[in-house]
């Protein structure tokens, strides 16, 4: 019988309102993930936010993955106001998505 891998995915959604909650946020995960967790965290961020929760989550060493919170159908470039295409997130080496939102 193979083992059960847990995924734990939390959604940002549009928060936080500035970059400077951000290194707040990162900090209280950090206390809050204080426990061995058998599976994979990933934190879904609003795009203008990827770069920086990364470098937050290393610098407090908190262990977890970022993804982002849609992808565009198209798959490269184009006059798609708005839209993320995966050939952006696979060159900002994202590697969850999250798609299906309820408001969407």
């Amino acid at each position: 019988m193979a083992s059960k891998q847990f995924f734990l995915g939390l959604n940002w959604k549009m928060n936080p309102s500035s970059p400077a909650q951000v290194g707040k946020l990162i900090k209280e995960y950090q206390e809050a993930i204080n426990v061995t967790f058998p599976g994979e965290i990933v934190t879904f961020v609003p795009d203008i936010y990827l770069d920086q929760v990364r470098m937050e989550a290393q610098k407090n060493k908190v262990y977890i993955e970022v993804g982002a919170q849609d992808i565009s159908t198209e798959l490269e470039a184009g006059a798609f106001t708005g839209q993320v295409s995966a050939h952006m997130l696979m060159s900002k080496q994202v590697p969850f998505v999250l798609i299906g939102h309820s408001e969407k």
